[in-house]
């Protein structure tokens, strides 16, 4: 989805899980890491064109990354003309960014024709903030929804 949504084709996807092993003892009000277990997971993504890396995606999750040094945060690198490389320090958790856009989707969903859909398929997701957006929104004839329509919105990683 990614690819499509930048215009950058592959040939095939290599998925790759492996195992974050803990060097310190981890707790959380759920579980209790000692070192040597296990104390979460590194999920990569790589899309190739040929013998080239088009995508790579890294996903760390773990419980307290911080007790082992780890200094954790959101980054993309696009190598390109010109290079674009941002970071958010520290990350956005993931059910705080999982519930926003969540939220922030509903609009488009709203919206858009009955069906099957993917985040590519839809516009960019925005923001609706404070009294004055849900008013514009109001105003818009052209933003009705038919009654007995629905769509299904389906993330695909």
């Amino acid at each position: 989805m990614v690819a499509e949504a930048i215009g950058l084709k592959y040939d095939r996807i290599e998925q790759i899980r492996k195992p974050i092993i803990s060097k310190v003892a981890r707790e959380t009000p759920h579980v209790k890491v000692q070192p040597g277990m296990v104390a979460g997971c590194e999920h990569i993504g790589i899309a190739y064109n040929g013998d080239k890396v088009v995508i790579k995606l890294v996903h760390p999750q773990q419980i307290h990354p911080h007790l082992e040094g780890i200094e954790t945060g959101d980054y993309i690198n696009i190598f390109g003309l010109p290079e674009v490389h941002m970071s958010n320090k520290p990350e956005i958790p993931g059910g705080i960014a999982t519930m926003s856009l969540a939220v922030n989707v509903i609009p488009l969903i709203v919206n858009t024709t009955p069906g099957l859909k993917r985040m590519v398929d839809l516009p960019i997701p925005s923001a609706l903030m404070g009294p004055s957006a849900y008013e514009r929104r109001k105003q818009s004839p052209e933003r009705s929804f038919p009654k007995a329509s629905f769509a299904i919105l389906c993330s695909i990683i």
